[in-house]
């Protein structure tokens, strides 16, 4: 029941016609272009332009500003250098990739005040650095697919200029181990610009991210909301490993600087057990998901709305909240599943009013290992928190009119080698023997 209070091949025929056929000639200029061009593995699309290591790297960034509207330049097979590419402003996909079965590393790719450029399978070294001159209205229409980022300092940053860097799709990627240039050092840490962030929005908006596995993180898998109105979308992500130093404030995602219409929807985050080996954390990250209102969630002015969590799954997830989200206005909570974390799923206040029009139904939270609250339901008004299931008795606090409590859990499935997996096998932690349905229902992960 809803109260107040603060407890509160297209597959068909496609047909042509050929107009009556003039005469076929084959020029000298088309029979060179059939000759140059050369058909990627992954995408069928042909390569205006090919560059080499040699080329150099102000070159290949000319070529990339030149390059026609919706055409691909081709990396051919080796290392390239630091490449930074300004005033790339094109009115359809540029796409730039490898050659069909090249070998290609890239020491780093930044882009400023530029729009329609998509990278494309790309083994990157260091990242991808989208930052935009101060006074620039806003660069517009990246593209980071299938892309492999072997251990850089930052895996992509989206950082706008007078206005938001918009429309921003970052799908299939994979990013291992995105560290920190300067060691731990008796317990402390130092991060630089992005450095150690998988993907940082510091202004951005329209921004998806969908279908890429996130491994071992130093500092935060994800850092930023949208800027508004159309947010940032997570979904269909697998977060997976530990906690690599014992100073990290590792999450999956925070949100400090405010927030629009940002979801996070049919995730999984799984760690490699509870507690610490080596003194390390064996959990995925020390935070799941954060969103504050500014630093300690203590300034009021930072607002949050629209904020929606649903359907994800966090085994081993968090060393702390598996779910931790503060002052917002509009915000929906449901069908998630939290397993082993230390203190479950929390709407919660620190010095700014608590949350209106808030939503936390269909959740399911068993085993936190500090022996903690499963549920924590902080809301001023609009409030509905109902059909939750917990292996305490917090499941039926906050005016719920159903609830299942003390429950033992029961699974149908929890084995998944994701190494060896690419999808986790059916009924993985769906519950079993439950008076209604509720908690994840599958379908997560990349």
């Amino acid at each position: 029941m809803r109260h107040n209070g603060r407890r509160s091949g297209l597959r068909g025929r496609v047909q042509r016609r050929l107009a009556a056929v003039v005469g076929i000639a084959l020029t000298a200029a088309a029979l060179a272009l059939a000759v140059g061009a050369s058909r990627g593995a992954s995408n069928g699309s042909p390569c205006a332009t090919r560059v080499t290591p040699g080329t150099g790297a102000l070159a290949i960034a000319g070529a990339i500003v030149a390059a026609r509207d919706g055409s691909t330049v081709c990396f051919a097979s080796g290392r390239y250098p630091f490449i930074r590419i300004v005033g790339a402003t094109h009115r359809a996909y540029v796409t730039i990739r490898p050659l069909a079965g090249a070998r290609v590393s890239v020491a780093g790719i930044e882009a400023q005040d530029s729009s329609f450029l998509r990278f494309r399978r790309l083994r990157m070294t260091e990242g991808f650095n989208m930052r935009d001159t101060t006074t620039y209205p806003g660069s517009h229409d990246y593209q980071f697919i299938d892309n492999a980022f072997a251990q850089p300092l930052y895996g992509i940053v989206l950082d706008g200029g007078a206005g938001p860097i918009r429309r921003v799709l970052i799908e299939g990627n994979r990013m291992h181990r995105v560290h920190l240039a300067q060691p731990e050092v008796q317990g402390r840490c130092s991060a630089g610009y992005a450095q150690g962030q998988d993907v940082t929005i510091v202004f951005a908006d329209g921004v998806t991210i969908a279908h890429n596995v996130f491994n071992e993180a130093a500092w935060h898998y994800i850092q930023g909301g949208g800027a508004g109105p159309q947010g940032v979308d997570v979904e269909h992500n697998l977060f997976e490993g530990h906690v690599t130093l014992a100073c990290s404030h590792l999450n999956l995602w925070q949100i400090w600087n405010g927030g629009v219409n940002d979801t996070f929807k049919d995730n999984i985050a799984i760690g490699e057990g509870s507690g610490e080996r080596h003194g390390l954390s064996e959990e995925a990250a020390t935070d799941g998901l954060i969103f504050e209102n500014g630093p300690g969630s203590a300034q009021c002015a930072t607002t949050m709305r629209n904020t929606v969590i649903e359907n994800n799954l966090f085994v081993d997830a968090a060393s702390s909240y598996a779910i931790q989200i503060y002052s917002t206005q509009g915000v929906r909570i449901t069908g998630n599943t939290v397993v082993k974390s230390q203190y479950g799923s929390g709407l919660l206040v620190a010095g700014c009013p608590a949350s209106t029009d808030a939503t936390m139904t269909h959740n399911i939270n068993v085993q936190n290992t500090a022996r903690s609250a499963a549920f924590s339901f902080d809301c001023a008004a609009d409030c509905l928190f109902d059909e939750n299931v917990s292996d305490d008795e917090t499941a039926r606090g906050f005016g719920a009119g159903r609830y299942k409590v003390a429950w033992r859990p029961k699974w149908f499935s929890t084995r998944w080698k994701p190494s060896t997996e690419p999808t986790p096998p059916r009924g993985f932690y769906i519950a079993r023997r439950l008076p209604f349905a509720t908690g994840y229902r599958g379908g997560g992960g990349p």
